[in-house]
């Protein structure tokens, strides 16, 4: 028998809760739960109703987020462009962290959420470039594999912290460290390392091959 939002919102857990917003897609079937955290809003000084909008912005921003990097697409350096990105989403955070206003929830939500979009094709794009299309699959699936590992713990480990430190300022600031970390590994890793991919050149009408002596 398939279990309804309405249903998941009757149960001892969730019988207090109250809907902010989405009340149309209350009977609709429930087919996974994403366990997530929410700081002390009203600590913050920000209300349920406007988590809830930022939270829809933040999806509405990815796909923004991924149509900007298929536009700067080789009209940018690769290097630059990736860790940008990260750095984005490290700029983002400490915007949030810093801020205790409404337009600073927006300053964050939407950056943020076209880096978290942006994100997605990056990552796939580095697979190709570093290690050539013969293993793109396979390898693409490790990372797969690590990302949503990452995705499935973060969470947890997001309320493990806040409860052992008292609130989630920590949380945001060791994200904060992580993105920016990312950022710098991402722009140092493209130039150390040679690309295997053959690159368009900035005008796009050369094609320039790298490649490997043969010993």
């Amino acid at each position: 028998m398939p279990v309804t939002v309405r249903d998941e919102l009757q149960m001892g857990c969730l019988s207090k809760a109250r809907v902010v917003a989405g009340e149309k897609g209350l009977d609709w079937e429930v087919y996974w739960i994403t366990v997530g955290e929410v700081p002390d809003l009203p600590e913050w000084g920000y209300g349920l109703s406007l988590a809830a909008s930022s939270t829809g912005l933040i999806g509405a921003s990815q796909v923004i987020g991924r149509v900007v990097v298929t536009f700067v697409e080789g009209r940018l350096p690769r290097d630059a462009v990736t860790a940008g990105i990260f750095a984005l989403q490290a700029v983002a955070l400490v915007v949030l962290i810093q801020s205790r206003s409404p337009l600073g929830v927006l300053l964050f939500v939407l950056p943020f959420g076209a880096a978290s979009g942006a994100v997605t094709l990056a990552r796939a794009t580095a697979v190709a470039e570093f290690y050539g299309p013969d293993h793109y699959g396979s390898i693409g699936g490790v990372v797969g594999m690590f990302v949503t590992g990452a995705r499935t713990l973060a969470p947890v480990g997001a309320g493990a912290m806040s409860a052992a430190l008292g609130g989630y300022a920590p949380v945001l600031w060791t994200l904060t460290l992580g993105s920016a970390l990312a950022a710098v590994a991402m722009f140092m890793a493209q130039r150390l390392v040679p690309p295997l991919r053959s690159e368009v050149d900035m005008k796009g009408e050369t094609l320039t091959a790298r490649a490997r002596p043969v010993e």
